[in-house]
């Protein structure tokens, strides 16, 4: 299986993009980023400060849950506004993470 990650469904902390572009980025998170280089595909319209985003080493708690489409739909309608979907679970792909 191999996953399809929508980055503009992504949340991040406010301010985070700023600090980025201001070169405040977390030593975690340039070490994650050259781990995932082999396993992730981006968009090629993903900046690198996209790309540093995704890959963050801090979170802000999030959860990920994969879940059927029909099931999903059932947890959104119970979880409401704080719940969002960020892509979908397909069939293996050359590369495990595709972010576009």
């Amino acid at each position: 299986m191999s996953a399809k990650i929508n980055f503009s469904e992504l949340a991040f902390l406010p301010n985070v993009r700023q600090l980025a572009e201001a070169g405040i980025i977390p030593g975690g998170t340039v070490r994650n980023l050259d781990y995932v280089k082999d396993f992730v595909k981006f968009d090629s319209t993903l900046s690198e400060i996209d790309k540093l985003l995704a890959a963050d080493a801090q979170t802000s708690g999030g959860l990920l849950v994969s879940l059927s489409e029909n099931d999903a739909e059932i947890f959104i309608e119970n979880f409401g506004s704080i719940v969002k979907p960020i892509g979908q679970i397909i069939q293996k792909e050359s590369n495990f993470i595709s972010i576009k």
